[in-house]
Order: structure tokens, then sequence, then C-alpha cells
């Protein structure tokens, strides 16, 4: 699991919720979200969009920092 997707599911799970409910607040499927999760090169309109949607339902934000890969 990398950094973005133990983020996004402390910040559902925080709320009882999981990652199929972030995929409704964002219109896509469940699969679509964890392979956005999952890429190394993610669009920033997609980081937006996550970050966007995951405050809507959590309150929680995500940083740059987030979205950095391990070194």
């Amino acid at each position: 699991m990398n950094r973005i997707q133990a983020k996004v599911k402390t910040a559902l799970t925080s709320k009882g919720l999981i990652q199929g409910d972030l995929a409704r607040q964002m219109s896509i499927d469940q699969s679509t979200l964890s392979r956005m999760l999952k890429s190394n090169n993610m669009q920033m309109s997609t980081a937006f969009l996550i970050n966007d949607c995951l405050v809507e339902l959590t309150g929680q934000s995500l940083t740059l920092e987030d979205f950095r890969k391990h070194e």
C-alpha cells in the first residue's frame, strides 16, 4: 500500500466509510479509483478530484507529501 492509499483509507475508516463510498462520491467505479490510487504518475486533476471528494466525505485533506513517492 502506498502513502496515498494509506492516507485515503485512514481518512475513510475514521468516518466509518470505505473506498467504494469515495468512488460513488467521485461518480466512478471502485476499481477505477483503486487504479488511480495505485498510479505512480497521477495527473494533477485526478489528485484534486480525489482530494475534493475526500474532504467532502471526511473533512480531511491530502497534502503534496501524501502524493510523493517513497524514496
